[in-house]
């Protein structure tokens, strides 16, 4: 801070001229104006008389005048302002005459001058009233004349005050856009700016909590500021939604009628039946938008297939009569097997099962029997009666969802039912492979039904593949309609077990014969197991780490032994169009 000099005359008549300084303070009487007779009372002014005096600020040329006796004189100073105080005492009677002084205060003062013409001192850190006295003796007698106040201000460093921060240039306005990212999703954006502000430098005065501006506002920059936020996303979101139905769901085909026959029930008692049948729709996909409720349709309107079970309960049929006399009856047999329920195919693999099912046993009896139900009476001669009992278990759902599966070749067009349970693959080409997502299939039976549609025409390969470890390597069932001459050769009507380790490319039309990456495991050729048209076949893949074994209609076709890895399943075809593939579950050992 700039340091102000400010100056205090002060004049007392005492009829002596005197000079003042600080500390030890002397006014001394110059002998060529001094004609004073010493008389030391009368020369110190008395209580009730006053010492003209003036306090001269030079910097701002403003002087206060007063009585140094009977009123105070101050002056303002600032924090490390300079102080000077000029003195002078004169007495107009002649004669040598010393008169001391000493001047004082409250406290602690740096004094920078001290000689015969005054004092000068820096104020201190200090906020409030300093008081400047002066004592004056002539060595028998003393006064003290009332102070000078300087009234001290201390001021400190204050926290400087900014205005808001305007942009002047923008590097980079706000990225990634949220015209990119879907609404129903949140994005972090930043934002690249130039920016400026000013910045006003304060002083606080700590005693009263007062505060001032020090200089003019100081412009301040930025380059390169980054600013993020967090804002939602503005394009479109549609997701899938239930389809509009055209033509609701109508059963096309049966594949197993009514089971258990109502005719092996006894009259007298309700039975739970089941059937398995295919179903159509005719559907138009749609798509919504979350955050607008709005539903629209895409595309064209297709057929959707399912393969769904059943249920009702009906009376049984068959008579029941009651044995009323003497009758002999054989030992109870097993007679058969009602389904498991709940169907495991309607569970995740890894969901637990609790399953029930009833087991019936027969016998022959011979005697009087009576039918409540027509309240008749008859002698039985080896008639068979049944009964009943039920079986648990705990099982892992066996649910495969196709929805789920992909295939990685352009081969084929392969399509799948809304709810996962049906695929189906258009065209007649090269290999093509239908693979699931799941990589853990491994001792296990994998079911299911296949047919290839009457209207798909041709004679060429159908199948599974399992253990796929890779696109290069997994195991293959293939099956042949009839025999066929191509490329020089005979590919024969059958069945072919295969160890594929040069990928879809190694399959070739002669399944029996290794050939580089393929291995053949085993062949069942015949002119009488081609499968035909139309015809939905049951097939089982009994896969384990020691051995495969391929059923279709409950009779073993193929197998092999050996060390066989988990891996994914999978449909194939070759140069055979229109295959449906259904309900394949998997069924863990």
């Amino acid at each position: 801070m700039k340091k102000n000099l400010l100056s205090l005359s002060i004049t007392a008549f005492l009829l002596l001229p005197v000079s003042s300084f600080a500390e030890d303070f002397a006014v001394i009487v110059k002998k060529s104006e001094s004609k004073y007779d010493h008389k030391p009372v009368s020369v110190l002014p008395g209580d009730k008389e006053g010492v003209p005096a003036s306090v001269l600020n030079v910097n701002t040329g403003l002087k206060d005048s007063g009585d140094i006796i009977k009123e105070t004189l101050s002056i303002e100073a600032e924090d490390g302002d300079s102080i000077e105080i000029e003195s002078s005492v004169v007495k107009s009677s002649g004669g040598d005459l010393t008169i001391s002084g000493i001047w004082s205060s409250n406290v602690s003062l740096n004094f920078t001058k001290n000689d015969k013409t005054g004092t000068e001192f820096v104020v201190p850190d200090y906020d409030g009233d300093i008081f400047v006295t002066l004592k004056i003796t002539d060595g028998l007698y003393e006064k003290t004349l009332h102070s000078i106040v300087v009234e001290s201000e201390h001021w400190v460093a204050g926290t400087p005050e900014y205005s808001e921060w305007t942009t002047t240039n923008v590097v980079q306005d706000w990225s990634p856009a949220a015209s990119t990212v879907y609404e129903n999703t949140t994005v972090e954006q930043t934002k690249i700016t130039d920016r400026e502000r000013t910045r006003q430098d304060k002083e606080e005065r700590p005693s009263t909590g007062e505060t001032r501006d020090i200089g003019s506002p100081v412009v301040e920059t930025e380059t390169n500021y980054t600013e993020t936020q967090t804002v939602q996303g503005t394009m479109a979101y549609w997701e899938s939604t239930d389809p509009y139905v055209v033509q609701d769901w109508t059963v096309t085909e049966v594949f197993q009628d009514w089971n258990p026959d109502a005719s092996t029930v006894y009259e007298n008692t309700t039975i739970d039946q089941s059937r398995e049948v295919k179903k159509e729709r005719k559907i138009i996909e749609q798509e919504i938008r979350p955050a607008t409720g709005e539903i629209r349709q895409v595309g064209s309107q297709k057929t959707d297939t399912t393969v769904v079970t059943e249920y009702r309960t009906v009376q049984g049929k068959l008579e029941y009569w009651i044995n009323t006399g003497e009758v002999s009856c054989t030992d109870w047999v097993f007679d058969r097997n009602e389904a498991w329920i709940p169907d495991a195919s309607n569970y995740d693999r890894d969901e637990s099962v609790n399953q029930e099912r009833k087991v019936y046993e027969s016998r022959e009896c011979s005697g009087e029997q009576y039918r409540p139900a027509t309240d008749e009476y008859r002698y039985a001669d080896g008639e068979v009666e049944y009964r009943e009992s039920t079986e648990t278990r705990t099982v892992y759902g066996t649910k495969i969802d196709l929805n789920e599966w992909f295939t990685t070749d352009s081969n084929g067009a392969w399509s799948v039912s809304n709810d996962g349970t049906y695929a189906y693959q258009a065209i007649n080409g090269n290999n093509t492979i239908f693979q699931s997502k799941a990589t853990t299939y491994g001792n296990t039976t994998i079911k299911g039904r296949m047919r290839v549609r009457a209207s798909g025409g041709d004679d060429d390969f159908i199948g599974m593949v399992f253990g796929k470890t890779s696109e290069s390597d997994f195991y293959l069932w293939s099956w042949k309609k009839l025999n066929q001459s191509i490329n020089g050769g005979v590919s024969y009507e059958g069945h072919y077990l295969a160890h594929v380790t040069g990928g879809v490319g190694a399959i070739n039309w002669f399944m029996e014969k290794d050939k580089s990456g393929y291995d053949a495991l085993d062949s069942l050729i015949s002119t009488s197991i081609g499968w035909n048209h139309d015809i939905y076949y049951n097939f089982e893949i009994k896969y384990t780490p020691t051995k495969i074994e391929v059923w279709v209609e409950g009779t073993k076709v193929l197998e092999a032994s050996g060390a066989f890895p988990a891996g994914q399943i999978g449909f194939f075809n070759l140069s055979q169009g229109q295959v449906e593939y259904y309900k394949v579950v998997d069924e863990q050992f």
